[in-house]
């Protein structure tokens, strides 16, 4: 079998890191995992490069999770030119029902895997799901979810109950600063957030990598494979949606927009847990990637507004 070199180096690093850092220790964890991460990125630039492996039994029995993110809507308050997620491209955007985010959790939690360690709550922007409290706290007191980010552009006031459940030491707040777009609000949560003694960091960015519209491009699987493997996504951006485990955000518009997709786990599946999981990240393509341009070069301007008519 062919596995994808990448990932599997990737999760081999995490599960040192796991045992490296004893992650049951809150304190002791306060590694940030992209430091890992990107020396191996540059060793992987210009991507592509598959191996035969032999892969570990230990692997396998004790599987943990480096990136999670869970995505609860598809409601924004801006309309980003060049979304990673589409927003602007969806026709109705709506929050994930509660039932059906708690059940994913669920699902997830229950299973065999040994440990998120970075589960990430995102959309559309996260804080104007209704039940982003309830969501926020099932997180903050799993044990096997060691740490647990946010991403908001800023422009949604946040209610003292949910400023009382991000003080809690496992959270991290990141906000997306789009200068004249979002800036006055962005100062505003960051002095909230200093207040509160909140973990939190402002994403100053002057341009996105561009991953194109959500058009089908018909490429032949061997081109695919190639997009595949040069992207971060799948190693470190899984997403859970709808009690599907997709290897990429875009495949969220997909579900929602009835596109056939192969490549996704059914969470709820009698036999979801450590040998599908493996099996899906060291994986060398997916669907999904038909409907992407992602090349590593082409930038895009960070956060410049579309429209709404």
């Amino acid at each position: 079998m062919r596995f994808s070199f990448k990932n599997q180096m990737i999760l081999l690093i995490c599960r040192l890191i796991y045992y490296a850092r004893n992650l049951n220790n809150l304190d002791a964890w306060k590694i940030k995992l992209d430091k890992y991460y990107m020396p191996l990125f540059r060793y992987w630039k210009g991507g592509g490069e598959t191996k035969d492996v032999i892969v570990g039994e230990l692997c396998k029995k004790a599987f943990i999770i480096p990136r999670l993110s869970f995505f609860i809507t598809t409601r924004c308050t801006l309309r980003c030119d060049g979304c990673a997620a589409l927003i602007p491209y969806f026709q109705e955007c709506r929050d994930v029902d509660l039932a059906c985010v708690l059940s994913d959790m669920k699902a997830l939690l229950n299973s065999d895997i040994k440990a998120i360690c970075c589960l990430n709550i995102v959309g559309g922007e996260p804080f104007l799901h209704r039940n982003i409290k309830e969501i926020l706290c099932v997180a903050v007191e799993s044990v096997k979810v060691k740490s647990i980010e946010l991403t908001t552009n800023a422009t949604v006031a946040l209610p003292d109950e949910i400023i009382k459940v991000l003080e809690n030491p496992k959270v991290t707040v990141f906000i997306s600063d789009y200068g004249d777009v979002n800036g006055k609000h962005v100062e505003t949560l960051s002095e909230i957030f200093r207040a509160h003694h909140i973990n939190f960091r402002v994403l100053e960015q002057e341009h996105w990598w561009d991953f194109g519209s959500p058009n089908y491009n018909q490429r032949e699987k061997k081109i695919n494979d190639e997009f595949y493997n040069r992207c971060y996504q799948p190693a470190l951006c899984r997403v859970v949606y709808k009690g599907k485990l997709l290897s990429c955000a875009r495949g969220v518009f997909l579900v929602d927009h009835h596109k056939i997709l192969q490549d996704f786990l059914d969470i709820h599946s009698s036999d979801f847990g450590v040998e599908t999981l493996w099996e899906s990240y060291v994986n060398i393509n997916s669907d999904i990637c038909d409907y992407c341009t992602y090349n590593n070069e082409v930038k895009i301007e960070c956060g410049k507004q579309l429209s709404r008519e």
